[in-house]
């Protein structure tokens, strides 16, 4: 056993072989090395024998999964033992996800083994943080910010409401691809739609951060701009365009909706999101009672209620809208309609727009591509939005399949050769 009674702090090495600069620096630091231990699978059960204050272990000595440093950690979070994670990068899904399951063991120190000094071992170890510095998950963001050139002059709120819950979650999701795909902007989609959630089914991918980490920071208080931006999640398909995803367990929702609290957490949120990007598109429920999705109607610039084409609901939807209006809920002049699912079987486009009491801005066919997740690749369905986009005031054009390409090239060819004749 080798001791250096340099600081009161004790601390436990599991490293292995490591870089010999990492090791020299970890050696001089002015820390109180009381073990080593290269053998990580052991540590678990080293903690019941060995007193120690902090361990400092090589992310290297685990497998892709991570899982023996999960378990170490869940036993020295027990024990009040602080941990120094040294890693080789924090860029990768795997790694974040990795380092979102330790942060909620109360891991809140990681060094990448190109930044490891004696002074930055002494610093983690004597100051060890309070919270983990997210600003670490938020710096690709931060720099992509910094190159866009923002194109929207003011930076906008819209909700999506379906009153017969006719769409909102797909409408939403579609609405802030479209957005990002054809505006050199930051778009942030948001699930406030606590009793039905879809972005996993959407997006056809987990999500490791939620509304819950979210609400829990507001609540202790810590929730800085750079800490809400690493609880979001970037589209796998459209870099521009970060997901905030929803709760997934209804208890969760319920009790952080018993604190008194809640709206006034839901209007941060906003504000903060509408701070850091230029569109912020807010999946709601059809309950309007429902504090997200009344702080999100209510707060909203705009507000894109779905609808289907038949007369008995666009009948159902003026009976809200009716209703709002009367006791002003909330204000209608904002309210604006898109047919959704609208095929040969539904009223005319005459109809539709005569017998609702609203301006309807689009209409997006019925598609099966839908039923199995998202169409974002599907050029013909994306194109349907872009009149949507036009109507809230972003210039936008069709995107061009081959298939078109190659008609207009054609029909050109035509043309060319019936002049020549």
């Amino acid at each position: 056993m080798k001791s250096k009674n340099k600081d009161k702090y004790k601390v436990l090495l599991s490293i292995g072989k490591i870089d010999t600069k990492v090791e020299a620096a970890i050696n001089s630091a002015n820390i109180n090395i009381i073990d080593y231990e290269d053998n990580i699978n052991i540590i678990y059960d080293v903690l019941d024998i060995v007193g120690t204050d902090l361990l400092i272990l090589n992310r290297l000595l685990d497998d892709d999964s991570g899982n023996i440093l999960v378990r170490i950690a869940s036993k020295a979070k027990e024990k009040g033992i602080k941990i120094i994670i040294i890693l080789e990068e924090m860029e990768s899904s795997k790694e974040r996800k990795l380092i979102t399951r330790l942060i909620n063991e109360n891991v809140f120190s990681f060094i990448r083994f190109s930044e490891v000094t004696k002074k930055k071992i002494e610093k983690n170890v004597k100051k060890y943080p309070s919270e983990f510095d997210f600003k670490v998950f938020s710096k690709s963001r931060i720099e992509y910010r910094q190159v866009q050139v923002v194109k929207s002059m003011f930076k906008e709120v819209i909700a999506v409401y379906s009153p017969l819950s006719q769409g909102s979650s797909v409408i939403a999701s579609h609405l802030a691809m479209s957005i990002a795909k054809t505006q050199n902007c930051r778009v942030c989609l948001v699930d406030f739609n606590p009793l039905k959630p879809s972005f996993k089914k959407i997006f056809n991918r987990s999500f490791d951060n939620t509304l819950v980490n979210v609400f829990n920071s507001l609540e202790r208080d810590t929730l800085t701009n750079e800490k809400l931006e690493g609880f979001l999640t970037t589209s796998k398909e459209q870099k521009n365009l970060d997901i905030l995803a929803g709760f997934y367990d209804i208890n969760e929702y319920y009790t952080l909706a018993n604190d008194n609290a809640f709206p006034v957490y839901i209007n941060q949120v906003i504000e903060k999101l509408k701070f850091l990007y230029d569109y912020v598109i807010i999946d709601t429920h059809s309950w309007y009672d429902i504090y997200t999705t009344n702080e999100a109607l209510i707060k909203a610039d705009k507000v894109i209620v779905p609808i289907l084409g038949n007369i008995f609901d666009i009948e159902e939807a003026n009976r809200y809208i009716a209703f709002f209006e009367k006791y002003n809920d909330f204000d209608i002049r904002k309210f604006l309609f898109v047919v959704n699912r609208y095929s040969g079987e539904d009223l005319t486009f005459i109809e539709i727009e005569a017998n609702l009491k609203g301006p309807v801005i689009g209409y997006v066919s019925e598609y099966k591509v839908y039923k199995t997740g998202n169409a974002f690749s599907n050029k013909k369905i994306m194109n349907e939005y872009i009149p949507i986009l036009k109507s809230i005031g972003l210039n936008a054009e069709k995107e061009s399949s081959f298939k078109d390409i190659l008609f207009n090239r054609n029909r050109r060819k035509r043309l060319e050769i019936m002049e020549e004749n």
